[in-house]
């Protein structure tokens, strides 16, 4: 079983049978907006199978997921989502979509990159991430180095994915990183509701105390406890939430020479 994704036509389902080199038992089973009104659009951007056996579909008007029952000659399609701008993507325009092993749903957007898993959703833009453009065309997972390749506007940008399939917090984000305190702050994004945030010299002595109130980040200008600026090196920072589960990090901290 196949499926293609066109330009403007909607989606094509291939069952070739019991043989691939035998046409006379092809079946082709055509999906489009006039026949099944819960396709959001026909100009389909791209298509994936997830293990599970769910179909994602990138649309113009957001992304489309369902499950696929092929019986006899019918096709019967279960459990229809779809996921908009009003469920959080930043724009309707997708423009691809990945599945990862741990269980999360990527989505390129006009608008940012989007991860989907359970009920959370995130997402991750240049003022937020690493992400070289928010414009996001294609994404390809590296099982191999296990990372998500996302191909932007203005280049390739590369995502370590972790393989644990637990529901577990967004992973934090150190925002910019290397960071030059004379250009700003640096943010740390995705902290968990009543976490604490230490930051640790190159040497092993503690620097920073941080924790977040009333949301889920927070800055760091370069200073110490004592509201000195540190020096320049790589800095150790480790965040921990009320049930103990403990995330660890790197940011590089630059200080400009006068």
């Amino acid at each position: 079983m196949a499926w293609f994704g066109t330009f403007r036509m909607g989606l094509a389902f291939l069952n070739y049978g019991p043989s691939l080199e035998d046409k006379e038992d092809d079946r082709w089973v055509h999906i489009f907006t006039a026949k099944f009104p819960k396709l959001t659009s026909n100009n389909i951007s791209d298509v994936e199978v997830t293990p599970d056996g769910r179909i994602l579909v990138a649309t113009e008007e957001g992304l489309n997921v369902f499950r696929a029952v092929y019986s006899g000659d019918e096709l019967q399609l279960e459990g229809w989502t779809v996921y908009d701008v009003s469920d959080g993507l930043p724009s309707n325009l997708v423009r691809s979509v990945c599945y990862t092993p741990e269980g999360s749903i990527w989505v390129g957007t006009e608008g940012g990159l989007v991860r989907i898993r359970g009920d959370s959703l995130m997402v991750y833009t240049r003022s937020n991430s690493p992400l070289v453009d928010n414009t996001v065309y294609a994404l390809e997972y590296d099982a191999g180095r296990g990372c998500l390749w996302i191909g932007t506007g203005h280049g390739l940008s590369r995502l370590q994915i972790s393989l644990t399939s637990e529901a577990d917090a967004p992973e934090v984000i150190a925002f910019p990183n290397p960071f030059f305190p004379e250009d700003g702050p640096l943010t740390f994004h995705n902290l968990p509701e009543g976490s604490s945030l230490r930051i640790f010299s190159p040497s092993g002595e503690l620097v920073r105390s941080l924790s977040p109130e009333g949301g889920r980040k927070v800055i760091w200008k370069g200073d110490n406890d004592a509201g000195y600026l540190v020096g320049s090196g790589v800095y150790l920072y480790v965040v921990k939430d009320p049930q103990g589960e403990v995330q660890v990090g790197k940011v590089a901290l630059v200080r400009r020479r006068r």
